[in-house]
């Protein structure tokens, strides 16, 4: 589910004490203060692959004395089925907001190829609501706005810079043929 090979099955109870084991470590012997964890939502999938916000990997850290006050961080998708989990990981962690991500893109750059051409540009109530947090997305699980992690590139796709110097990806030079990285930059 992670698409890119190695992925461990958190289904497995001695592979959820592996993880809790090494998280414990990091805290306790190098007093490391939080973690984002990459395609997170592959740490929670059950037996039949199917992510659940209650998963026994998020219940035990959860319930962990070390990690408690530890941030936890979830990059909120995986390239499983049911994949994107953003707004549904439980209280105590903070999950990447991508529509966070692709509301500002949207409003500063996508929308301005249609703007000068003398057409309407998007919403700005959506972009209003991505400001204050979306808390449509982190209020069912229980969560406020605060758990909204808003950022507007990443290490996956374009640089900032990327952003407003290319439409499109240019990939031609590392061997792939252009098929890496993600098509929908809303970049302009």
């Amino acid at each position: 589910t992670t698409g890119c090979g190695n992925t461990l099955d958190f289904s497995e109870p001695r592979v959820v004490q592996l993880a809790l084991d090494s998280l414990r470590h990091w805290v306790q012997d190098y007093h490391i203060d939080g973690f984002r964890f990459d395609l997170a939502v592959s740490l929670c999938r059950d037996g039949r692959g199917n992510f659940s916000p209650s998963h026994p990997f998020l219940a035990a850290a959860a319930a962990d004395r070390a990690l408690s006050g530890v941030k936890l961080i979830a990059e909120p998708w995986d390239v499983g089925p049911g994949g994107w989990q953003t707004g549904n990981f439980p209280p105590g962690w903070a999950d990447w907001n991508d529509r966070f991500r692709d509301s500002v893109r949207d409003y500063w750059l996508a929308d301005r190829h249609p703007l000068n051409h003398g057409r309407p540009q998007g919403s700005v109530a959506r972009l209003a609501n991505a400001i204050s947090g979306s808390a449509e997305l982190f209020g069912p699980s229980g969560r406020s706005s605060l758990a909204s992690l808003d950022f507007v590139t990443s290490h996956d796709g374009f640089t900032l810079a990327g952003l407003t110097a290319y439409d499109r990806k240019h990939n031609e030079a590392n061997g792939e043929e252009n098929r890496d990285g993600h098509n929908d930059n809303r970049s302009y």
